[in-house]
């Protein structure tokens, strides 16, 4: 048969009618399960798998579709409308996108918004909260006093001054956390002292409650809380950051800076501010933007007075 001349071709006379010599069928050249016959005239039975249609959705690692499938399908590779420039963080190349989405603050605040290490009043310039003590609360802050003067740092004072929730100080020796006692003369607690040099930071909590009310300078350990009985009678008037609501005046200390201000409400401890400085890059303006802020609520809070805000470099 090896030697046969013509097992590969069909002849007539001198006319060669089909001519199978330079055939190359073979099994890894057909579909699985089709058949044909090679130059030899055996049956060759195709083993090319077939792969049906398929969608893939882009992860982190590579997907690959292996070779020697015969693709019976669409296979689709899946893309986004989000796949933007300004959608991905800057220089970070996502499949061919470089990105140029610029964080405001360390992916806390929104892009539109540039954490910055602190706001600064000139002495005419404060931060109107919007929140008024409930007769429970509790307040953080971050200040820095670089005046020897005393200082307006937060609260309101109201009803001829007799009610209150207020830090400050009316010295240049002290800190103090301004309350009310039940027999309506104004408490002070425990105060945190300083040196006519001791301008610096200063990390504070103060609670004040209808069973105690105390100041701590966490940062240095200095105060101490401290029991009384102050009024729990709520406030109306709304709290003031780098200023104090005093019976609807802004009362205000020049060089007061702020980094941060976190109030919590009621029993609970319900987080109802928690401001960052920050300024607005479309115009630049500077105030305190609210991670806490509920829907609908006010998420960046501006300048109140009639001055302005100097800011520290970009966090």
């Amino acid at each position: 048969m090896a030697n046969n001349p013509y097992v590969s071709k069909v002849q007539y006379g001198n006319n060669v009618l089909i001519d199978l010599t330079s055939d190359t069928v073979a099994a890894n050249k057909m579909l699985s399960g089709t058949t044909a016959h090679d130059k030899s005239g055996a049956v060759v039975t195709g083993n090319i798998p077939s792969k049906s249609g398929q969608t893939y959705t882009p992860t982190t690692s590579a997907q690959i579709i292996p070779t020697g499938r015969y693709l019976s399908g669409d296979q689709i590779i899946q893309g986004s409308a989000n796949l933007l420039a300004e959608n991905i963080k800057k220089d970070v190349n996502i499949f061919g996108v470089v990105g140029t989405l610029e964080s405001g603050g360390g992916a806390r605040l929104p892009a539109e918004y540039q954490e910055v290490e602190y706001i600064q009043t000139d002495g005419y310039a404060y931060i109107d909260t919007g929140y008024s003590y409930s007769g429970d609360a509790e307040v953080e802050m971050i200040i820095y006093k670089s005046s020897t003067a005393g200082a307006r740092i937060f609260g309101a004072v109201e009803n001829n001054s007799i009610n209150r929730f207020q830090i400050g100080s009316s010295s240049s020796t002290n800190l103090q956390l301004y309350g009310t006692n039940t027999d309506g003369t104004i408490y002070t607690s425990i105060s945190i002292p300083y040196s006519s040099t001791d301008n610096q930071w200063f990390h504070l909590k103060a609670r004040m409650q209808s069973s105690s009310m105390g100041l701590i300078d966490v940062g240095h350990i200095k105060g101490i809380y401290s029991d009384i009985q102050p009024s729990a009678t709520p406030l109306s008037a709304s709290c003031y950051f780098l200023a104090e609501n005093y019976n609807g005046t802004a009362r205000i200390s020049s060089g007061m800076r702020g980094k941060m201000l976190a109030i919590w409400d009621g029993a609970n401890k319900l987080l109802v501010r928690d401001l960052v400085p920050c300024y607005r890059k479309a115009d630049n303006v500077i105030g305190m933007y609210d991670l806490a802020a509920a829907s609908g609520g006010t998420v960046f809070y501006t300048n109140a007075g009639s001055g302005a805000f100097t800011k520290g470099a970009d966090v």
